[in-house]
């Protein structure tokens, strides 16, 4: 497909133009924590005067991740993270100059409000998977599961975006609610309840699009309030603070209470309760309709039951990039293992599944397509007096 090559020639491009040729140093560790917990660290480093691609793209400013203030204590994947929006817009504009590119960029417009992305994101985003506490059995009487609950959390600079996709998602919107965040009444858009197999119908996921202050959560949950939630969660936590999760803290050896809001441009974390959850989800006939790309990336993804959590970070930095891996697990040689699974599976297939399964979603929506802009006549020219 026209979206299929363009996204080549961006990776393309990005290895051709990117910086890996300036890579003079690689460094590597793994460091004992305590019984069943090790760090691994690595470092690529580049000459601190490069201003190639790979190092611009990301944003290396030492913002905190305050989004991650978002994100409910029973979050089982996050995924969370920061790159410079007006360095990829550039790039953006030079590849467009390419025809495989430009056709998937225009095809891409049609269907999601870029503009509108691209002016009013930061370029924080966020994705948290949780797995309630509150139980249910599903219809075979036997299989009780996590209800689960998903958040995108982005950072915003004002409320275009919000109002895009309110404007484009009317159709299927329920009258519009007031939540309470901060004290202060909020507009959620609430839509219908998504058409679910029989056997989970009892989840009554909701999708909703609620926005406080500069960030904007689409929450589709078993509850139209996990959005208005999420933002209470960000106003309230202590300047620079967040709740985070027990699993969270216990991998950085921290109190889920006062843990600090990490600096870093990529974030990923694996709570040691997802192949449990997961092993009970695939027990569903659901499981048979899920794509199998996506099934395979959650299943590498999950691993084993020794497996046993995992909180990754990169960091750029003005000469290089640090990757940093706190892992639960037996020995030194099988977390670090683990490591550059879940960074293959991460980067290799679980963003390309998800990136396909939402392009598959928004297609079919039949959104409002962008009004041409209007033609401005041209000047009238007097008629000669004659004279």
């Amino acid at each position: 497909t026209p979206e299929a090559k363009g996204m080549v020639e961006l990776a393309l491009d990005a290895l051709q133009k990117g910086g890996v040729g300036e890579i003079d140093a690689l460094g590597i560790s793994s460091i004992f924590v305590k019984a069943g917990q090790f760090r691994h660290v690595a470092m690529v480093h580049h000459p601190s005067t490069s201003t190639n691609r790979l190092w611009r793209g990301l944003d290396n400013n030492g913002t905190a991740l305050n989004g991650l203030r978002l994100m409910s204590a029973d979050t089982v994947l996050a995924v969370h993270g920061r790159v410079n929006v007006s360095e990829m817009s550039r790039w953006f504009s030079e590849l467009n100059k390419s025809k495989p590119l430009a056709e998937a960029w225009q095809s891409l417009k049609t269907e999601v409000p870029m503009d509108a992305l691209m002016q009013s994101w930061t370029g924080e985003v966020g994705l948290f998977l949780s797995v309630n506490s509150t139980k249910f059995r599903a219809s075979d009487g036997k299989t009780e599961l996590g209800k689960p609950g998903l958040l995108l959390v982005l950072g915003v600079k004002d409320g275009a975006l919000e109002k895009v996709l309110g404007q484009q998602l009317t159709q299927w919107q329920e009258p519009s609610r007031k939540a309470k965040i901060n004290n202060q009444d909020v507009l959620l858009r609430v839509y219908d309840k998504l058409e679910l197999p029989e056997e989970i119908s009892r989840l009554d996921w909701v999708p909703s699009i609620c926005q406080s202050a500069n960030y904007l959560v689409l929450s589709f949950s078993f509850s139209d309030v996990a959005a208005s939630s999420a933002l209470n969660r960000h106003v309230a936590a202590p300047a620079g603070m967040m709740g985070g999760t027990g699993d969270w803290a216990a991998l950085l050896g921290q109190n889920a209470g006062s843990m600090s809001v990490p600096k870093a441009n990529l974030i990923f974390f694996l709570a040691p309760g997802f192949s449990t959850e997961l092993a009970k989800w695939k027990q569903l006939k659901l499981w048979e309709d899920v794509p199998s790309g996506l099934a395979s990336a959650l299943t590498s993804l999950a691993g084993s039951k020794e497996d046993k959590g995992l909180l990754a970070t990169v960091q750029v930095r003005n000469n290089g990039v640090l990757f940093k891996g706190y892992v639960m697990g037996q020995t030194s040689k099988l977390t670090f293992a683990r490591v550059k699974n879940v960074t293959r599976v991460f980067v290799a297939e679980l963003i390309p599944q998800l990136a396909k399964l939402t392009h598959g979603q928004w297609s079919k929506l039949d959104l409002p397509r962008k009004p041409a802009p209007a033609s401005t006549p041209s000047p009238e020219t007097p008629e000669p007096s004659g004279e």
